[in-house]
């Protein structure tokens, strides 16, 4: 993983406000990038919209086909990479 994340945050389709499994960045780190765009929406007399969206069981609906293919076609991630995490991608299950 230390190998790919350098080539996957180089990529354009990489979101760098991304702030989950990112070295540096954390719930609180987010909340206040949210409050910061927030208050200078604010001050230019803007309006903002919040929505938040629960993805605590994604991994339960986790398509594992078109993640691996994204990582192929969107992230250029493929060859020996792309076994790797089709391997843990298949030999793990989610339980509660």
């Amino acid at each position: 993983m230390a190998r790919m994340l350098p080539h996957v945050e180089s990529c354009a389709n990489f979101n760098r406000y991304q702030s989950a499994y990112s070295r540096g960045h954390s719930t609180e780190t987010t909340l206040l990038r949210v409050l910061d765009d927030a208050y200078h929406a604010a001050d230019n007399h803007s309006r903002s919209l919040l929505l938040q969206l629960d993805l605590s069981a994604a991994f339960d609906t986790l398509d594992k086909l078109t993640l691996l293919r994204r990582l192929d076609h969107t992230f250029g991630i493929h060859g020996t990479s792309h076994k790797w995490v089709d391997s843990y991608l298949n030999e793990r299950s989610q339980s509660q």
